[in-house]
């Protein structure tokens, strides 16, 4: 299909839900045109749109953009636009809106908008900062507006905040190093066009404050005081965008943190012993659309509750300290798991979420968006019998097919918006060494025969196909017997995985390079899995070669399955899982780290600005000797606790080098191991 026909018939599934009247009206046809649109938009940003001279364009993207947005004009407004003017009068009148519920007000009775609003015996649960800017749009639908409906005055308003998205979506995709046509993932998304320019939620004004946030964050001009003060104005427009702040703090900026208390002072009108009332109804006793909370809510009200909050930290203390080399993809990430997390998940929720995926796209969460559209049924409902009522079904039809394409895209590496890589030319393969005299003959025996089965079976050259071995300092074996198998032997004056890594990198040139210990046992086809992958998975940048350990016992599967488990969620790899990384990647990340102990875990934080990862599989066997020199539970303890620290330290600023200088003299002690 023409990218002409697909943009075509895209603008036609757009423009039939502007001019619907209501999706609820017509939930069949509406859902179905919302799902398409989402299928079209998909095809035009990975498939057509970057090849198109004019559409592709961010002039043409911004204009298509606002073009769409006047076809919601008039489209009805959520209800909730009712409290907005509601709220905003209250406080002309002199009422705190987080004191006085509509229901509770003297204007309840006089006030035609009253009727429109829901939860009216409930107090305002939204943030100052907002309650302010209802006040100001009040006064002026009281003052030169007042010909005009207050809620056209609040829609065109949230108009005006989606307009100031779209014009900051090309310079944020040009600080991200993305291509100008995914503005169009914000721009032309249906679900952003029905929900903030059709209903207008004020979580339009939420996103422009993200995007002037993200801006600030990846600029380095006079604008750069604008983070804390924008991310604080968000978190006072909806609380639960503080989860974004831990992702966005590091050392460059870390003094500017005291202007992230300045919105905070909207507080100050309103400031009463029961404002949060309402607040913490509406997250107790609330819910719709859940995921987590609705698994967990089986559970007694006691253990329900600590159990989420304890679900919600511990996701957002992972992502904080595994995500630290790619604070947008950590925001991205904390974003997805704190809706997951959520007692209510409106489809406008997503709003903010659409923003990051312009950076880090996700078809997990781009079919949960068009999904969405199944809600057109619950609002549908209402309309026969005058009750709310969600179902069952379009509850599973929702995060059903979204848990399962997330477990088929996870780790691959074949998406359309990954980076190609060149044709696999040549290997390198690099090998530490130090004391290895009892095993290296078997690993170098391994790669020579694997080798041999990679150049019968490919056009890559023998010669292409190169092993470094890289020597600590060894005072056994280990260099003769290297020689009698003729492989490049190199040395360094400072042992340590990482100093000997760099060497061996920087000696060769190699399309891609494996690292390996030098206590492995290689599979005769692992280089030809290696090539098949490269030529399969365009976008396959790096990943580990996968591993299990010569004694199988129940102790070390679980040592296994936690090191994939490990690598699969959190995007760490350990040396011993055979790490293997494209030469363009590795030289993007600033190559090998050149520390003594944790280079792998390094190297993996570093590469995960590399997305194309994949586990290989069992490719590898590896000894069990550190598990059989000391007790299981005390070394595994170790390993954690290790690790751990590294990575707190290291977010909190430390210096690496020098920390794992220490570390390396705590895990290793006095006595000589091998490398």
């Amino acid at each position: 299909m023409s990218l002409l026909l697909i943009f075509i018939v895209y603008i036609a599934c757009v423009v039939l839900l502007g001019f619907s009247g209501g999706v609820g009206r017509e939930p069949i046809l509406c859902g179905a045109a919302f799902a398409a649109a989402h299928v079209l938009l998909y095809a035009l940003v990975f498939r057509k749109l970057e090849r198109h001279r004019v559409l592709g364009t961010s002039m043409a993207i911004i204009g298509v953009g606002i073009a769409l947005r006047l076809c919601f004009l008039a489209y009805p407004v959520t209800d909730d636009m009712y409290r907005y003017v509601w709220e905003g009068r209250l406080q002309l009148h002199g009422d705190n809106p987080y004191v006085t519920a509509p229901a509770a007000s003297q204007y309840a009775a006089v006030d035609p908008l009253f009727a429109g609003i829901s939860h009216k015996e409930m107090a305002t649960v939204y943030g100052p900062v907002v309650m302010l800017v209802f006040r100001g749009l009040a006064a002026l639908c009281d003052g030169p507006l007042s010909a005009v409906s207050p809620l056209v005055v609040f829609k065109l308003f949230f108009m005006l905040c989606e307009i100031g998205v779209l014009l900051l979506l090309p310079v944020l995709l040009r600080q991200w190093n993305r291509p100008a046509h995914w503005a169009a993932l914000y721009a032309w998304n249906p679900l952003i066009l029905l929900y903030g320019a059709g209903e207008a939620h004020l979580d339009t004004l939420l996103v422009l404050l993200i995007a002037v946030a993200l801006f600030a964050h990846g600029t380095r001009s006079r604008w750069r005081w604008l983070l804390f003060p924008a991310v604080g104005a968000a978190v006072m427009v909806k609380y639960i965008a503080i989860v974004m702040l831990p992702m966005m703090i590091n050392r460059r900026n870390a003094a500017a943190l005291l202007l992230l208390p300045l919105p905070a002072l909207a507080f100050l009108p309103f400031c009463h012993p029961d404002m949060f009332d309402s607040l913490r109804a509406f997250g107790a006793s609330m819910h719709y659309n859940d995921v987590f909370p609705a698994v967990f809510r089986v559970l007694p009200q006691w253990a329900y509750v600590p159990l989420m909050l304890a679900c919600l930290l511990s996701g957002l203390w992972w992502t904080w300290l595994l995500r630290q080399t790619v604070p947008l993809g950590a925001m991205a990430l904390a974003w997805m798991w704190l809706l997951l997390c959520l007692p209510t998940m409106h489809p406008w929720y997503l709003m903010p979420l659409i923003l990051f995926l312009a950076h880090s796209p996700s078809r997990p969460w781009f079919l949960l968006s068009a999904l969405l559209g199944l809600q057109f049924f619950v609002l549908d409902y209402p309309l026969d019998t005058g009750a709310w009522r969600p179902f069952d079904w379009i509850w599973i039809a929702q995060f059903l097919p979204m848990f399962v394409l997330y477990l088929y895209d996870h780790n691959r590496a074949d998406q359309p918006w990954l980076e190609p890589m060149p044709p696999l030319q040549s290997i390198d393969i690099v090998v530490p060494t130090l004391n290895e005299e009892a095993g290296i003959g078997q690993l170098l025996t391994g790669l020579r025969e694997a080798r041999e089965t990679l150049v019968a079976q490919s056009r890559i050259a023998a010669d292409r196909i190169r092993v470094y071995l890289v020597d600590g300092g060894s005072s056994d074996r280990t260099l003769e017997i290297a020689r009698q198998q003729g492989v490049e032997i190199l040395t360094v004056e400072k042992p340590g995985r990482g100093h000997q890594f760099a060497a061996g990198v920087d000696a060769g040139d190699g399309d891609l390079v494996v690292m390996l210990h030098a206590d492995a046992r290689i599979s005769v086809d692992t280089l030809i899995k290696l090539q098949a992958a490269a030529e399969k998975h365009r976008g396959l940048q790096w990943g580990v070669l996968g591993h299990r350990y010569t004694h199988s016992t129940l102790k070390m599967k679980l040592i296994e399955f936690s090191n994939r488990f490990r690598f699969h969620v959190g995007g760490i790899a350990f040396g011993d899982q055979g790490i293997f990384v494209r030469r363009l990647c590795l030289d993007r990340v600033g190559g090998v780290p050149r520390i003594r102990l944790m280079e792998d875990v390094e190297l993996s934080l570093r590469l995960l600005q590399c997305p194309g990862r994949r586990d290989l599989g069992n490719s590898l066997t590896v000894s069990t000797r550190r598990w059989e020199r000391k007790k299981f539970t005390g070394y595994t303890l170790q390993v954690l606790r290790l690790v751990t620290e590294y990575l707190v330290r290291r977010r909190a600023g430390a210096d690496i080098a020098m920390l794992t200088d220490r570390m390396y003299a705590t895990y290793y002690g006095k006595a000589k191991e091998s490398a």
